[in-house]
């Protein structure tokens, strides 16, 4: 099955700059969020991401479409999954990856610092051990 992921709509605001330390993220992912539409032999789905923080420092709108194309039995449970609200976790997992990626790099834009912690640097006088060439 192939998988394609698009944004139709990408919004981000910094709410405030005068928080020091973490910041709690909210993720809310909500897919399927209209029924799923068949063209075809490939689906779309369609979602909507928002993200905000506690304190309120920044939010974040993304929209898009999710479509797959791939044999009529694969697309045909992907549809049923989708219509019974069960959608595919493979599926959920990749575009929630996605998503986090996208408002990332949207709140890299904003000047946040990364949400994940850079590794430190090695201190000098360390055991030698190898080093690129």
């Amino acid at each position: 099955m192939e998988i394609n992921i698009s944004y139709e709509y990408l919004h981000a605001e910094r709410l405030s700059s005068e928080h020091k330390g973490q910041a709690n993220m909210q993720v809310q992912l909500t897919f399927p969020s209209s029924p799923p539409q068949r063209v075809g032999d490939s689906l779309e789905a369609r979602f909507l991401t928002n993200i905000t923080s506690q304190p309120p420092l920044v939010v974040i709108t993304l929209k898009g479409a999710v479509r797959a194309r791939g044999e009529k039995a694969e697309i045909d449970e992907l549809e049923k999954g989708l219509s019974q609200g069960k959608p595919d976790p493979e599926l959920v997992r990749l575009l929630t990856s996605n998503v986090l990626f996208e408002a990332m790099m949207l709140m890299r834009e904003l000047g946040f610092p990364p949400t994940l912690p850079l590794p430190s640097p090695p201190e000098k006088g360390g055991e030698p051990g190898f080093k690129p060439v």
